[in-house]
């Protein structure tokens, strides 16, 4: 019997090109139907009144709230902000409240406490839609309307 697998015979070579022809991208990104994007409030005036540091210590805070409540795999830097996706819209928003809540009970080093107020904490402002742009987009208008 074991002579019948030590026989010598025609054995098709596979070059690496041609594996990746029938090859798929297997990423969660692609499958995800809604995005959101999340940043800190006036992030571009804290940018001039904040040191380096504390700005990247803030964006590193809420980061690690976003990547605790959807996964480290759906949270992206995008710009200033932050890109969620998510396959429910429910459970998105649902989400984006959570992280919002504690946000806004984070505590701000000294440095940070004149500029954001301490009984408010970090405010974050989101959007939600079927694309970035668009989720960048409503998160502005939230924006403009807490401006106003």
């Amino acid at each position: 019997m074991v002579d019948l697998f030590r026989k010598a015979g025609r054995r098709k070579r596979v070059l690496t090109s041609e594996m990746r022809d029938g090859a798929i991208l297997l990423s969660m990104r692609q499958n995800l139907m809604f995005q959101a994007t999340v940043g800190i409030d006036d992030i571009e005036r804290t940018l001039l009144d904040l040191p380096k540091g504390e700005v990247l210590n803030l964006n590193g805070r809420l980061r690690h709230l976003l990547n605790k409540e959807f996964g480290s795999l759906r949270v992206h830097k995008h710009r200033y902000a932050f890109t969620v996706g998510h396959q429910c819209f429910d459970t998105l928003v649902a989400g984006l409240l959570r992280v919002q809540y504690h946000a806004q009970q984070m505590e701000t080093t000294q440095v940070a406490s004149d500029i954001f107020d301490d009984s408010q904490g970090v405010l974050i402002t989101w959007g939600v839609g079927n694309t970035v742009s668009e989720a960048e987009t409503e998160r502005s208008k939230r924006k403009a309307l807490k401006r106003s």
